[in-house]
């Protein structure tokens, strides 16, 4: 083929045939470079780039690597036991079993007729005690009889100094001035004890006030009713459960991690996003956690359980985060 071609074109066109066999020879040999950077980077025999089993999946990039760790579980790390601090009849139920609630709702209440007329007569012997501390007429009464006596012994002390009264007449003016400011003093004295009496009536009425607030029943934490103990119209003693709520604002994730590939202490306090398929869109709800701790325990398999802090999301309906739910879970590592 190469002399035929050199017969009929001497000079440049059988030249085509090898030019079109350097490339395949120049990249099989190298001899344009090495292979791309990403490439490589797949590549790469490294056991730190490879990936052990399909639990825990490394992808690399410039700065560190994302981590996706096994599947997750969604765990209630809060149940709260609602019990009344008083006893009574209970009186009403607002709510029922899977009621949505919030922290503070009043769920229901105790009867509270008793409670309610002492809260009246405390509130009446407060008024009277304020009005009693108000007054201060005996005050300015034993001024004035201190200031009118004063001006009666000065007087007499003079007509004493000039024979027109006796020393006894002096003597008992002077007296009555002392006794006109003992009767000041008592009567400031008496002030502050009426202050003192509508502080304490003032502290009944707050008693009592306590103490209705007490009857009711408010929910501590914000969450899902779950059971009830018990019903309308029955006797409750201080310190009986009536309901419990799940917490459903803030969740935590649990899921496994191989002691073989991280050291869990390096993991804790990194943000991890939780991925959840809605079967409505089928799409992948993101939420972003905390890795917060891990169990003090590991598995034969080598493997420790290890904990993320999650806020939930409410829409009108419903949560969207759910006890029992498995989610996904991935965070990023920092290259060291």
């Amino acid at each position: 083929m190469i002399a035929l071609h050199r017969r009929l074109f001497p000079k440049t066109i059988w030249l085509l045939p090898l030019v079109a066999t350097i490339p395949i020879l120049c990249f099989r040999e190298g001899a344009w470079g090495q292979q791309t950077p990403r490439l490589a980077e797949r590549s790469s025999t490294n056991p730190a780039n490879e990936t052990r089993g399909t639990n825990n999946l490394s992808l690399q990039d410039g700065e560190g690597a994302w981590i996706r760790f096994e599947q997750g579980i969604v765990v209630a790390p809060e149940v709260v036991e609602i019990a009344v601090q008083e006893t009574g009849t209970l009186l009403e139920l607002k709510v029922s079993e899977n009621s949505l609630v919030n922290k503070g709702d009043i769920l229901g209440r105790l009867n509270s007729d008793t409670l309610e007329l002492e809260k009246q007569v405390a509130a009446l012997q407060f008024q009277v005690a304020q009005a009693e501390a108000i007054d201060e007429s005996d005050i300015r009464f034993a001024e004035m009889v201190v200031e009118e006596t004063q001006l009666q012994f000065e007087a007499y002390e003079k007509m004493g100094n000039k024979g027109e009264a006796s020393p006894i007449e002096v003597r008992q003016k002077k007296i009555a001035v002392e006794q006109a400011k003992v009767r000041l003093v008592q009567a400031k004295a008496t002030k502050v004890q009426k202050d003192l009496k509508a502080r304490l009536a003032q502290a009944s009425y707050s008693v009592s006030q306590k103490k209705l607030d007490k009857l009711q029943i408010a929910s501590p934490v914000t969450g899902i009713v779950t059971r009830m103990d018990h019903r309308q119209g029955e006797w409750m003693s201080a310190g009986t459960t009536v309901l419990h709520v799940v917490r459903m604002d803030e969740l935590r994730v649990d899921f496994f991690v191989d002691l073989d590939r991280f050291d869990p202490s390096d993991l804790i306090g990194l943000q991890v996003e939780i991925g959840v398929a809605t079967a409505a869109s089928r799409a992948s709800n993101r939420f972003v956690g905390v890795i917060s701790g891990y169990a003090p325990e590991v598995s034969s398999a080598r493997k420790i359980r290890m904990s993320a802090t999650v806020q939930n999301q409410k829409t009108d309906k419903a949560w969207s985060l759910i006890p029992g739910m498995n989610v996904s879970l991935q965070t990023h590592l920092a290259k060291k």
